[in-house]
């Protein structure tokens, strides 16, 4: 598979005056990646007028363009004015690029025995500076601070693939440069003159559910960070809790429902293991474990004696239907280790993290506490997403207003002030029905060393796309 075009695209605003240190490095970029620039003009409203047109007419796009069958610019002529420019267009049968100053992207859902690949509306940002935005001189639409903040100086860059994919990433202008992971294995820091490989600051990892992780993405993900060279790691919801004994969402239902052989015992070996390898792989990264609901799924289920009590109920009945020594060991296994971690929480330890350390070196590996901050360039990375406002459960309508990277949905969305990276479990999990839609979406998240990020997608076919 290899690139067949290439395009960086972004929009302009009426009476706001052009960052042209910006549009000289995306002009840099396009000689050295060879990539056609497409500028397209927000909506006027007949007062207005397009300042410093001349460095930039040779660029200007007026229609709709059509990357392919499945990839689409839809030149909308939005107003500049406009908070959320791709609010209720949840319909594209392709996958959108809308010209807007904002830096937004959004999934979008499609069915699961169809396709795993991902669909989504991106805009595109803008070459202006925000602080010179003019709007109408009426009272209702004079200069709003709000409309200022969620502005993104910024651009698409697209690049197309002979087998008909696009891979599409956010260009986010800050401190007169730009950081792009390039399809080229590297991660690079462009300037209005220079191209340079650089190192990213943190990598946001997309809830893993070790033991039904999609393997051919993991191995992205590894190339990725060997890419990128993180200082951190975050990983969100490493362990599933989809046990044969205790399920993460029917520890009140029989313990025989689970659909493959895993227990809290393998489940568990599989978090060591993983550990180790992370270790071993990445020594210069030091790896943060997020508190999530799966990774708290054990704490939980120690929580409720009730629960406790009713499991072993179920495992004595599990036993008198099989009773092999097999069976007897395996059940033995685990009530051990279920005894461990409950005694890890009775002396007020998190039980997952005392678990693993009373079998390995945890050098380089930190276990997140609960409400316990973990900023990096101003990005909350220590929010899984899953409490909500005022003790309701985690939503994107809720958690939007914060500079957060979530996890927890699994699927990556962008708005102005919060990203959610996505998901490395298998999209075509045993409890998702492929009739149905989803909008989950394999991906992470790059922190930049000037506060940017950028949402890498990752396509489960093509191990070569990066």
């Amino acid at each position: 598979m290899k690139i067949v075009n290439k395009y960086i695209i972004s929009c302009v605003i009426p009476n706001a005056k052009i960052i042209k240190s910006f549009l000289k490095t995306l002009e840099f970029i396009s000689k050295k990646e060879k990539a056609e620039i497409f500028l397209f003009q927000t909506k006027m409203n007949g007062k207005e007028s397009f300042l410093d047109a001349d460095l930039y007419a040779q660029y200007l796009m007026f229609d709709d363009f059509s990357i392919n069958k499945s990839y689409k610019v839809y030149n909308y002529n939005v107003r500049h004015i406009v908070a959320n420019p791709i609010s209720g267009l949840t319909y594209f049968e392709k996958t959108a690029i809308i010209p807007a100053p904002r830096l937004l992207m959004e999934s979008l859902p499609r069915q699961i025995k169809k396709s795993t690949l991902p669909r989504g509306i991106w805009t595109t940002g803008t070459i202006c500076e925000a602080d010179d935005m003019a709007y109408n001189h009426t009272k209702s639409q004079q200069k709003s601070r709000t409309t200022h903040r969620e502005t993104g100086i910024g651009a698409v860059i697209v690049e197309e693939y002979d087998n008909g994919l696009c891979n599409i990433r956010h260009l986010e202008w800050r401190d007169r440069c730009v950081y792009d992971l390039r399809e080229n294995k590297k991660l690079f820091k462009y300037t209005e003159s220079s191209k340079d490989e650089a190192d990213s600051e943190a990598m946001i990892v997309g809830d893993r559910h070790l033991g039904h992780t999609d393997n051919t993405v993991s191995k992205q993900v590894d190339k990725l960070i060997k890419a990128s060279n993180p200082k951190k790691i975050y990983e969100h919801d490493l362990v599933d809790g989809m046990s044969k004994f205790i399920h993460h969402h029917t520890m009140n239902q029989q313990i025989t429902m689970a659909k493959n052989d895993m227990t809290p015992e393998k489940e568990l070996d599989i978090l060591i293991k993983f550990l180790k390898d992370r270790q071993d792989k990445f020594p210069n990264s030091k790896t943060y474990i997020v508190p999530s609901n799966h990774n708290d799924f054990y704490d939980r289920f120690l929580q409720d004696k009730n629960r406790v009590d009713k499991f072993l109920d179920q495992v004595k009945e599990e036993f008198y239907k099989h009773p092999k020594r097999s069976d007897l060991d395996d059940i033995l296994n685990n009530i051990t280790i279920l005894k461990e971690l409950y005694e890890h929480k009775y002396n007020k330890k998190q039980p997952l993290e005392a678990y693993c350390k009373k079998r390995m070196s945890l050098k380089g590996i930190n276990f997140i506490k609960k409400g316990e901050n973990s900023l990096v360039k101003n990005w909350e990375c220590g929010n899984h997403g899953d409490a909500g406002v005022n003790g309701s459960r985690g939503g994107w309508q809720r958690l939007m207003y914060n500079s957060n990277i979530f996890g927890h949905t699994h699927t990556t969305k962008r708005t102005s002030f919060s990203i959610w990276t996505g998901v490395l479990e298998r999209i075509d999990a045993d409890y998702c029905d492929p009739n149905g839609f989803s909008t989950w979406t394999y991906a992470i998240v790059n922190i930049y060393p000037n506060g940017a990020v950028q949402q890498i997608l990752i396509f489960n076919n093509d191990l070569e796309k990066f």
